[in-house]
């Protein structure tokens, strides 16, 4: 981080990472046809991609209740195209 780059808040960071796994867990739909080891592989992937924006989105300004929401739709990116392309 350069000397002008704000500081990213942590506490602000953890709350919003522990909303948007919140907002993924609530819809399991997407592992309807994997094993709990995939699930559980994808999953960890999805949230890591979540972590990974907030964590970019907290290094360039403030986080908004909306950051979660983004966050939280990266996340499903990644879950539906990992069920979208498994076997292929």
């Amino acid at each position: 981080m350069s000397p002008g780059d704000p500081e990213a808040d942590p506490a602000a960071l953890a709350r919003a990472q522990k909303k948007a796994a919140e907002i993924v867990l609530e819809d399991e739909s997407w592992r309807r046809s994997l094993t709990d080891e995939q699930a559980s592989r994808l999953l960890d992937e999805a949230l890591k991609r979540a972590d990974a924006w907030l964590a970019r989105a907290a290094r360039a300004g403030p986080l908004t209740e909306d950051s979660a929401y983004a966050a939280a739709d990266e996340a499903r990116r990644v879950l539906t195209q990992g069920t979208g392309t498994r076997g292929q």
